[in-house]
């Protein structure tokens, strides 16, 4: 028996069109989630980029910070160091003059005139010393690490890049090529770029000054250590002039001498009886 149904079935497949490739939709769709999903990882780059940079200068900045701080400490100790050694070299000049007293002294009863003699002339060297140490005192102590630290305060230079965007100074390269930044500028990955390209100058100064300062250091911790020896050296060299001269002036007094006798029983005082 016939299908009933199968006529108009014919008839209506003949009154459509011809359905269109599945392609021909699906395409611009793909094409579409592609771009989009480029512009992600675009964004995505730059922001992490920017994110970064930013990272990298509050670190920097607090290195140069502690830096600083350092430099600072280590300037004030060097001016101790400085004050010390003078100190002791004055104590030295005091323990010649002494010396010459006491050579004057042991032979006061044999020269007076030769005595006051060298004693004329040990005052007027103090005096010259003492003009000599006033005018090295009236002298600030300039460091090279002073002048390093006074010059890093000072300085504003931008850094790497130089007034026109697409150069940097220094011999590097920007981070898009011309044509990229022609592409997005006056867009907001063009402002990322510029202000990504702003932090790498930032860090680049940065860097620059922290290697300055960090040389400057180092400097200063080496001229501090052989100024820490000398001290040493001063400090021992005076303390055995200063023993000899006790002694001699012990002798010359002959303070030895009765302490020793003083420190013998009296034989009358022991034998007699209560």
């Amino acid at each position: 028996m016939a299908n009933p149904f199968e006529d108009d079935y014919d008839d209506f497949r003949a009154t459509q069109k011809p359905a269109a490739a599945f392609g021909s939709y699906t395409k611009p769709s793909r094409d579409f989630d592609e771009a989009a999903y480029y512009e992600q990882q675009i964004e995505a780059a730059l922001q992490s980029s920017l994110s970064s940079t930013g990272r990298s200068i509050a670190a920097l900045q607090e290195a140069e910070e502690v830096g600083l701080g350092t430099a600072q400490d280590l300037i004030v100790q060097g001016e101790k160091l400085q004050n010390v050694d003078r100190k002791l070299g004055e104590i030295q000049d005091t323990t010649k003059q002494t010396q010459r007293h006491l050579s004057s002294l042991k032979s006061v009863f044999g020269s007076m005139k030769n005595y006051f003699s060298k004693d004329k002339a040990a005052k007027a060297a103090a005096a010259a010393l003492a003009l000599d140490e006033q005018s090295r005192i009236q002298k600030p102590r300039a460091t090279s690490l002073q002048n390093t630290v006074d010059r890093i305060k000072e300085d504003t230079s931008g850094g790497l890049f130089s007034d026109n965007p697409s150069r940097i100074c220094g011999g590097g390269a920007p981070t898009l090529s011309d044509a990229t930044r022609q592409s997005i500028a006056g867009t907001r990955w063009g402002a990322m770029n510029d202000e990504i390209e702003d932090n790498l100058g930032i860090m680049e100064g940065n860097l620059r000054r922290l290697k300055e300062l960090g040389l400057a250091l180092g400097e200063e911790v080496q001229q501090q250590n052989d100024l820490i020896d000398n001290v040493a050296r001063k400090a021992d060299k005076t303390n055995l002039t200063v023993d000899n001269q006790n002694r001699q002036m012990t002798r010359l007094l002959g303070s030895d001498k009765k302490q020793k006798k003083a420190a013998l029983p009296d034989a009358k005082a022991a034998l007699k009886m209560p």
